[in-house]
């Protein structure tokens, strides 16, 4: 008889990849650890302020903790929970196999250092960004999570809370493409905090005006009946509004390919003059010497500002919800239209 054969083709590719160390790309089942990988595309569609906040619930045993809701807010990382009390407990950042620092500057340690001592009272009344934020997630390829002693093990005792490592994208030769896309967000307040507005400021039954620390709280005397009151909490918030621009282009030749990318975002917080700006610009090339060499540079701008507002003790918020809401506070603005003080339209005030 006759036997028929037929063959099929089968793509034995990897499926999927997980970066390691010195931009190493691996199969997860290759490896004697946990991996867990976030891809680029997924950070990119949640367009959040700090991309940082879009791991959230993504990876197991990964907490992260927005400082504030405010525009240019850190975000703080943290792998398996806190494995110092005096120590930074954060991940190592690589991105493309090269250390990043995602440390703040501390504003009081002599010499502009990552820690200052307990005394210094380091960054209370300033929020600086955590500098991994300024990268572009449009900019991402892949989020590799090591959580274990393998990051020790890969890139020593930096990496002994856990290291995040970020692949970016690269340029592809022989291909030709241009991307423009957008987004537009509105952030509004709908909570507060519940008060209890029917006592003046004070302590132990007795009214003061004194708004020193030992009268932070309302406990003077009740306000008679029929006291006028306002809304000053509401009154003084706006709308937040934030936008962003991506723009990219990719030309390529045979063995040749260049990647350029540009973004600006823009983030105008709920509380007036609070303003975030990020400018990235970004050039890769890829060029193929032969079969096996292959030479990747690339160049980054990354410029951002932040208006600020003060925040603990000496901030604007304690100052709001203990002023007396028997005066009427009233914003007023400079010649563009932006909010820059408040005053009391209380003439005794």
């Amino acid at each position: 008889g006759t036997v028929g054969v037929s063959l099929k083709t089968a793509d034995n590719t990897m499926g999927e990849v997980v970066v390691t160390a010195m931009d190493i790309k691996r199969s997860p089942r290759s490896l004697g650890y946990s991996t867990q990988a976030v891809t680029g595309k997924e950070i990119a569609e949640t367009q959040r302020e700090n991309f940082l906040n879009s791991l959230q619930g993504r990876v197991a045993g990964l907490t992260i903790t927005p400082t504030t809701g405010q525009a240019g807010a850190s975000s703080s990382i943290v792998l398996r929970g806190f494995n110092s009390l005096t120590g930074n407990n954060q991940p190592l950042f690589i991105v493309d196999g090269i250390i990043l620092d995602n440390q703040t500057i501390n504003e009081t340690s002599n010499g502009g250092s990552g820690l200052g001592l307990a005394s210094d009272r380091p960054n209370r009344n300033n929020d600086y960004t955590n500098r991994i934020a300024d990268l572009n997630p449009n900019d991402i390829e892949a989020v590799t999570v090591l959580k274990g002693p393998e990051a020790t093990a890969l890139y020593g005792s930096q990496a002994s809370a856990g290291a995040i490592v970020i692949t970016t994208k690269k340029a592809s030769p022989g291909k030709i493409s241009f991307q423009y896309d957008n987004n537009f967000r509105v952030q509004k307040i709908t909570r507060y905090a519940d008060l209890n507005n029917d006592f003046a400021p004070g302590a132990n039954g007795v009214s003061s005006n004194n708004f020193s620390s030992v009268a932070f709280s309302h406990f003077g005397a009740r306000y008679p009946d029929g006291t006028p009151k306002y809304n000053n909490i509401d009154a003084f918030f706006d709308n937040g509004f934030s936008q962003t621009h991506n723009l990219s282009a990719d030309v390529g030749f045979k063995n040749v390919g260049f990647k350029a990318t540009g973004s600006y975002f823009n983030n105008k917080g709920v509380v007036p003059t609070n303003e975030y700006n990020k400018y990235n610009v970004r050039i890769t090339n890829s060029t193929k010497i032969g079969k096996w060499a292959e030479i990747t540079p690339s160049y980054q701008y990354i410029y951002s500002t932040n208006d600020k507002p003060l925040r603990s003790a000496g901030g604007y918020l304690l100052g709001l919800y203990t002023f007396p809401v028997t005066r009427d506070i009233t914003t007023f603005e400079d010649a563009d239209g932006n909010k820059i003080g408040v005053y009391s339209t209380d003439p005794t005030a």
